[in-house]
């Protein structure tokens, strides 16, 4: 995903699709086509065992990631916001 070059180009940018769970708790992975890719997102269960303990031993920051994540989240979707907001008065204004 490239900067917009004008305020004309903010109108066409589209929102990337990212696989997500169903409700199943699988992932959907329509559209990867790399077996190697694939394998790559599945941990073995030594890896499992080590994220474990790891989130057991880290809790702090794990806690403290979350809120910078959501904090990211807030600012990009008020970003979203304003930024769409601002596209209908120019193109209102350009119109009139």
């Amino acid at each position: 995903m490239g900067l917009a070059n004008s305020v004309d180009d903010f109108s066409s940018i589209q929102p990337q699709s990212e696989s997500t769970e169903d409700g199943n708790g699988e992932i959907d992975l329509t559209g990867t086509d790399d077996d190697d890719e694939i394998d790559s997102y599945i941990l073995s269960e030594g890896e499992v065992w080590y994220k474990e303990v790891w989130m057991k031993i880290n809790p702090t920051f794990l806690k403290k990631q979350k809120g910078i994540l959501l904090s990211r989240t807030v600012m990009t979707l008020h970003y979203k916001l304003i930024n769409s907001e601002f596209c209908t008065r120019y193109q209102n204004f350009k119109s009139s």
